[in-house]
């Protein structure tokens, strides 16, 4: 693929700079390096070559005004001229080398006459894609670490039901010993109610259930929060997922 120097990029951003002030009747207000600026940012960013230019500069122009600079019937519909831009200098990058002779000429037929670039359109669904599952995959972790901490959360309220109300836990102990056995292996007479609690997770989660379950209005609050959120990431999820 032909290499084009920065300075034939300056050169098609000088006019397209002049075309808009030309169009737009502006007198010089930004300097025209801006421009020339802007369209080598989209140049780098679309082929990875490092710069000092963010894409939000492309923003602070109104590039999509410059669609009167295409010619009539061939203007794209529901499409940002900064994507516009991008899509035909994808379109500059991908002829073979030696077949272009003039970049600056052939980027601006581009943008006039809106050349085709069916490659883009695969780009930018694999882009959108790739976006898509990075979205989906951080709510899934959201979602995850929603219901962490809503269960540390329940733990450590179990643990202070404990500390002062240890008779209505040890009220709720004999009843897990009685529907399940096998938790009495687990208890130690010779430890405190607390310290056996700390001491086995299995233990500290079937009484956390059952405290959780017996009086729930003491859970019920943090509980619905914590449901809320959760609600709230699941739907998110769902969206996305009926979309693709």
């Amino acid at each position: 693929m032909p290499c084009v120097a920065l300075s034939s990029c300056d050169g098609v951003a000088s006019l397209l700079w002049n075309q808009w002030q030309l169009c737009r009747g502006i007198s010089g207000k930004f300097a025209m390096e801006s421009a020339a600026s802007l369209l080598w940012n989209q140049w780098q960013l679309s082929y990875g070559i490092s710069g000092n230019f963010r894409m939000e500069s492309v923003a602070t122009f109104a590039w999509n005004t410059q669609f009167t600079q295409v010619e009539p019937g061939r203007r794209p519909a529901d499409m940002e001229f900064a994507t516009y831009v991008r899509e035909k200098i994808h379109l500059l990058r991908r002829q073979p080398a030696g077949k272009i002779k003039n970049a600056t000429g052939f980027l601006l037929n581009a943008l006039r006459k809106n050349y085709t670039n069916p490659e883009f359109v695969s780009l930018q669904h694999t882009e959108a894609l790739t976006a898509h599952r990075k979205i989906v995959a951080q709510l899934q972790q959201d979602k995850k670490q929603v219901a962490n901490a809503k269960q540390e959360h329940l733990h450590q309220l179990c643990q202070d039901f404990i500390d002062t109300t240890p008779h209505l836990v040890e009220e709720v102990l004999q009843e897990i010993f009685v529907q399940e056995p096998f938790y009495r292996q687990l208890y130690d007479r010779t430890r405190t109610l607390r310290e056996n609690y700390q001491a086995h997770v299995f233990l500290s989660a079937r009484i956390d259930t059952q405290l959780i379950q017996k009086y729930p209005e003491h859970f019920h609050a943090v509980a619905h929060t914590y449901e809320l959120h959760l609600g709230e990431i699941e739907q998110q999820i769902a969206a996305l997922t009926v979309h693709h």
